[in-house]
């Protein structure tokens, strides 16, 4: 899966050292609604359950002028070279007097890098 589309926790996985597919979501706040991020920066982040270690904090790209909530970060290489699973979300810079919000608002998708054969 590579893209989060609803409320429920969303678990993505990409192979090592891959870079494409990148990653998408729709952006929904605790009550379900889409958020309008027309006027909003957003930051993937995506840490290790390996180490502990934050792997990606980086821009993502609002898709469609931000109206559909929709985001997506493409990977970078190096992004992807540490197998296992990640804890990923999406932190929301709203413009005042809004402010920040994260996605999931409770707890992190996953994402499980699988190992590459050779």
């Amino acid at each position: 899966m590579t893209e989060r589309v609803g409320l429920a926790k969303a678990v993505f996985s990409i192979k090592q050292g891959d870079t494409e597919p990148p990653i998408r979501a729709t952006l929904r706040d605790g009550a379900g609604d889409v958020i309008d991020l027309s006027a909003a920066d957003v930051i993937f982040h995506m840490k290790s359950m390996n180490t502990g270690l934050v792997v990606v904090n980086a821009a993502a790209t609002v898709l469609g002028g931000g109206a559909s909530g929709r985001v997506e970060y493409s990977w970078l290489v190096g992004d992807t070279d540490e197998a296992g699973w990640m804890a990923i979300d999406w932190e929301i810079d709203l413009p005042p007097p809004e402010g920040q919000i994260s996605v999931p608002n409770f707890g992190y998708d996953d994402l499980l890098i699988t190992a590459a054969i050779v």
